[in-house]
């Protein structure tokens, strides 16, 4: 089962993101998204976000919105109450 997909922001845009390859592709960002409605979509969103930030904090990176803002606790509490009206 799927349970989030993510993308890679290059200087030429979106390309696929490929995580046995990161030593040698260079990413500008990644995005990640879920695909709703998902049968257990608040475990899947809890997964991405939970990747996410070790990610970042793996490489030293910010977790930003999609307006380019740090992401906040409460916006993230949020996004997972967003979340949870797809699940089933």
């Amino acid at each position: 089962m799927l349970w989030f997909s993510m993308m890679g922001i290059t200087d030429s845009g979106i390309a696929p993101f490929d995580p046995h390859s990161v030593a040698t592709n260079t990413y500008n960002g990644i995005v990640m998204f879920l695909s709703l409605p998902h049968p257990q979509a608040v475990r899947s969103f809890d997964s991405m976000m939970s990747i996410a930030y070790m990610m970042a904090s793996d490489l030293d990176a910010i977790m930003l919105d999609e307006e380019n803002q740090p992401i906040t606790s409460e916006y993230k509490q949020q996004l997972r109450n967003q979340v949870r009206d797809y699940e089933g």
